[in-house]
Formats: structure tokens, sequence, C-alpha cells
């Protein structure tokens, strides 16, 4: 699974390197490090997904709030954050560690549960309402995107008050073919000139009424990881780097090996060819010695002075000279 605050929650065919952890990520790791999720779900309507963790024989809960600036909450089985992404405040509403955690009020309703009647009383009480998008907003939780285009299917215009009850019946019936759309999820990215402008689980008319050209995805997974996709890699792509960088890692080795070698090579023809020069006094210094065994290390340099003698061991039947 893969997170990014505001962004995605999805499965994922990626991974990406981490770098130095935070201290944020350090606690986290502490606590529930090498856990196990036991559940994961959305809380009712909301932005906010809870999973359920068990590490080292202890429960936590991690709540994930993708909505404001995001946030990361870790809680323990009494509902009392243990760590938070964010410490937050509002006249309602804490988050902070020690204290018990809350969720948000959120009287809205997830359009896809609501049926279509009851989406006609809701579309008939903000008959006049100046700016119906925020009253919809208000008992529907839909993205500002999908309430936005069931107006535009309706022929109404979102920045504009709804006039009659016609015109709350034609909103209603759009908003129940988004809510229809959004159940069986058709996940697409819309481009214009090669750059991605926006992206939907279910058709969005304005997009697909201009010349916007649309990708569409499997998944919604799928599309979420093309959109977050820069800067990672499939973990087949990184089972390949791996074995890339070993694969250069030893081709580095060997090639130090062979100028170490050739080095090597180079010393030893030169030490070679300096035995050679000199086999003519070495040959003669042997059979010196083998008819002098008393001879002295002064005895051979006097006789051999070109051979640079350093010491004579003849009981070890040893000498070392100096080229």
């Amino acid at each position: 699974m893969y997170c990014r605050l505001l962004e995605s929650f999805n499965e994922t065919a990626f991974i990406e390197v981490a770098g130095n952890p935070t201290p944020f990520a350090m606690g986290m790791r502490k606590r529930i490090e090498g856990g196990r999720v036991i559940r994961m779900s959305q809380h009712g309507s909301d932005r906010i997904i809870d999973m359920a963790l068990e590490s080292h024989g202890i429960k936590h809960t991690l709540i994930i709030e993708m909505f404001g600036k995001g946030n990361l909450v870790l809680i323990d089985e009494n509902g009392v954050v243990e760590q938070c992404y964010r410490i937050i405040s509002f006249k309602n509403r804490s988050v902070q560690p020690r204290a018990r955690y809350s969720y948000p009020e959120n009287p809205a309703e997830g359009i896809w549960s609501i049926g279509e009647p009851a989406l006609a009383k809701i579309t008939k009480s903000i008959l006049g309402d100046a700016k119906p998008m925020a009253a919809l907003s208000r008992s529907i939780s839909a993205g500002p995107l999908y309430l936005e285009d069931a107006f535009i299917r309706a022929g109404l215009n979102p920045r504009d008050a709804i006039e009659n009850e016609t015109q709350s019946m034609a909103l209603a019936a759009a908003l129940a073919q988004v809510a229809t759309g959004l159940g069986s999820p058709s996940p697409r990215i819309y481009s214009m000139e090669g750059k991605p402008i926006d992206y939907s689980a279910t058709p969005i008319k304005k997009y697909e009424d201009s010349a916007a050209v649309h990708t569409g995805f499997g998944s919604m997974s799928a599309m979420f990881d093309e959109l977050v996709s820069e800067g990672r890699t499939t973990a087949e792509d990184a089972g390949l780097e791996k074995k890339k960088a070993e694969l250069e890692a030893s081709i580095a080795k060997q090639e130090e090996l062979s100028k170490q070698m050739k080095a090597d090579a180079e010393s030893y023809r030169s030490a070679a060819n300096l035995i050679f020069a000199n086999m003519s006094g070495i040959n003669a210094m042997i059979d010196y010695l083998r008819q002098n065994r008393h001879a002295t290390l002064d005895d051979v340099r006097e006789r051999f002075p070109q051979l640079n003698a350093k010491s004579v061991d003849l009981k070890n039947k040893r000498v070392t000279i100096d080229l």
C-alpha cells in the first residue's frame, strides 16, 4: 500500500528508496515496526482511513486524514493519541499527543449511498441558495469535481442558484447518474497537449466534451500509480537495478584488479629484465659461493660490487642482492 497525504492511498506496484528517517518516522517504527494490519476501513463517508494494527501484542490504530493539510495519527486502544504528524487545534477539535482523538463532525452522507428520492429532497431544499455547490456539499459527501459534473449534466451553471423544482429534479437525476458512475469506477487521467490536467473515477462531461484526451486504467490504484510514479520504480525494476548495481560494482572491481595485475606484470617484467641483464654476474657469484663456503658479506661485495649484496646466509643458502 502507498500513501501520499492529500493525493493518494492505493495498492501499488512501485517502491521507492526512503531517505534518512525523520524523528516522526523513527517514533512510528519504534511503536509499530514488525506489526500486522488487522483491518482497514473508511471512516463513514469522510476522507479518513482507519488502519487497525497489532505490534508485539499491543493494539494501535493508524488514522490517515486526507483532508485539510493531511495528517497521520497513531492512537492506542483507548483512543489516546500516541503520535501525530501534525499538531492541529480548532475551536471544536484538536489533535495532539496524549489527548483523546476525536473525528471531525461531518453530517454529509456519501453520494454513493443516497438514493435518487433522497437526492431530490436535498436538491429541493437548496432552491434559491446563492451558493448551490457549497449548500450541496453540506449534505452530500462528494468531491467538488463530481458535484460540478452533476450540475453540468443537468444543464445548470454550478455558480447560479437553482430557480425551480424542474431544475432541482434534473440535478437530482444527474447526481444519481454520477453516483452510479462512482459505484462502478472507470478511472481516467485527462490531458491537454500531452500534459495531465485532471483525473477522475468516472467520465467528467466538461472534459469529455472538450479537446481533452483521456487515458483509461483498469483500477483506481493503477491510475494513482501513474499520477505519483515520479521518482519511484516497480519492484521488478528495482530488482533489475539492484542486479545492475551489483554487476557494475563487480565490473569496477575487475577493472581495478586488471589495472593492478597490469602494474604487477610491468613490475615483474622490469625485475626479470634486471635479473636477465645481471644473470652472468649472479651465476658467477653462485659458483664462487659453492666453492667458498665460508665467504662473508664483505667477500661477496668486494668480488661482485655490481650486484650490491645486502646479506649472505650460507647456512640457509640465501643471498640478498639489490639490483
